[in-house]
Formats: structure tokens, C-alpha cells, sequence
């Protein structure tokens, strides 16, 4: 299917696409749906294998079939960095460790399980 014959044009597939998808799939089955991202699947991304406690349970939610299984790795203590100099950190949580690999590979592959 070409752009142009698409109802829905989703510009990145990270997980933020692959939820929007996937949400979006429940409510408009019959969409044509085309999906453009600059990189392929699998790849690795530096900032991408920190999520916090509450968040995988959401992510199974949406993705009851995807295979998200953090690694023995967390962390407690944080710090991200926004510019190279200004930061945010925090002890209030746990971090666990998906690798991003793996979640981008899992909920990705929902999307086009569905079609996409």
C-alpha cells in the first residue's frame, strides 16, 4: 500500500507509535494504516531500556500478548540527563531494565500482527 492509499500515516514505531497504534486499532479496525520509521527493527537505543515500576503493567495491558520481560537489573537511583549538563534524579522508584531491543521488537511485532 502506498502513502497516498493510506487513511492513517504513523511517523515513528517506537513504543509511543506502537501504543497510538495499537489504541488506535481498537477503535478503527479497518483503517489502512502505513507506518514510516528511519530506523529497522531491531535496534538499540541508549535512553530507551529504563522503565519505571508502574509503567510495564500499562504496557501489558495494551499489549496483553507481547513477551516484555525485565532483566535481573534495576535500579533505585537515577539520573537522566537533559543536555549533556542539566539533569534530573531521583530515588523515589525502581527503574527495571528492558532492553530496548527487545520491547521495540515485541511491540512492534503487535503492530504488525494487526496488519500494519
Amino acid at each position: 500500500m502506498s502513502i497516498e492509499q493510506a487513511d492513517v500515516l504513523l511517523v515513528g514505531t517506537g513504543p509511543a507509535g506502537s501504543a497510538f497504534l495499537r489504541a488506535f486499532r481498537r477503535v478503527n479496525s479497518r483503517a489502512r494504516v502505513v507506518a514510516v520509521e528511519r530506523d529497522p527493527h531491531p535496534r538499540d537505543k541508549v535512553c530507551g531500556d529504563a522503565l519505571t515500576f508502574l509503567s510495564l503493567p500499562l504496557v501489558q495491558q495494551l499489549f496483553p500478548e507481547a513477551s516484555i520481560v525485565p532483566s535481573s537489573s534495576f535500579t533505585r537511583v537515577y539520573r537522566f540527563y537533559i543536555d549533556g549538563t542539566r539533569y534530573i534524579e531521583g530515588s523515589d522508584g525502581q527503574l527495571d531494565v528492558v532492553p530496548r531491543r527487545d520491547l521495540d521488537a515485541s511491540l512492534w511485532g503487535t503492530a504488525v500482527r494487526d496488519g500494519v
